[in-house]
Order: structure tokens, then sequence, then C-alpha cells
């Protein structure tokens, strides 16, 4: 596998905005999925499908985050050319916050259009 990831983060008047990049060739999708990537495009939906649209693909994601209400909502756009799935577009608006000390609480809203599935989903 073959791999690079970059990124570009900057923080505003309290607001975190983001910019990364990332391609992969001959990749296995279980070698950069999960809750966290070293390629820095890491998306709700990577979480879900387990790297499914970073096998042989060029992703770029847009995002921004802040505090608000007690926790931290981000938004982020990414969008995937993969050999694969083809074109991917999502957009992931997330909203988290510490209940009690032990207990979080995650709301995420995901919208995905993949040339590979016969629909949208959100």
């Amino acid at each position: 596998m073959t791999a690079f990831g970059a990124t570009l983060d900057v923080t505003v008047n309290g607001i975190n905005l983001m910019s990364a990049y990332s391609t992969v060739e001959d990749g296995a999708p279980f070698q950069i999925a999960g809750t966290t990537s070293a390629l820095y495009t890491n998306t709700v939906a990577n979480q879900l499908f387990a790297g499914a649209f970073e096998m042989d693909s060029d992703k770029i994601v847009l995002g921004a985050s802040t505090d608000l209400l007690g926790g931290s909502i981000s938004a982020a756009y990414a969008m995937t050319d993969s050999d694969i799935a083809g074109d991917t577009n999502e957009f992931d608006l997330v909203y988290s916050t510490n209940v009690t000390d032990a207990m979080a609480l995650t709301a995420a809203y995901v919208y995905l259009d993949a040339d590979a599935a016969a629909d949208k989903a959100d």
C-alpha cells in the first residue's frame, strides 16, 4: 500500500478550521480505517464502513468546529474519488458533550452520496 495524507488547521475567533487531503493506492480497507486515521481524512462514514471509501482513492475534507452549549459542534464535507466506490460526497454534522465524568453523548447527522450505492443515505 502507498498512502499520503496532509492537513492544514487554523483557529480564527474560536472556530477551528481544517482542510485535509489523502491519497491511497493498492490499499486494504482495514489498514487505514477506525476512529482515527493517520491520513487526516477520516469521516463518520469511514467509521461505519471500515474504510471502504479510502481504497485506491483521493480524498479532500473541509471542516469547522467550535465549542457550543457545553460541548463541541463540528461540520465537515468530504469528497472522495475512488477506483472502487466511484465518487463519494459526504456531509457530517456532529455534536458531542460530556454528560458526566463517566458518560459522553454524541449526536451525528451524516449524508452520504456514493456512486457505488443505489440510493443516497442519511
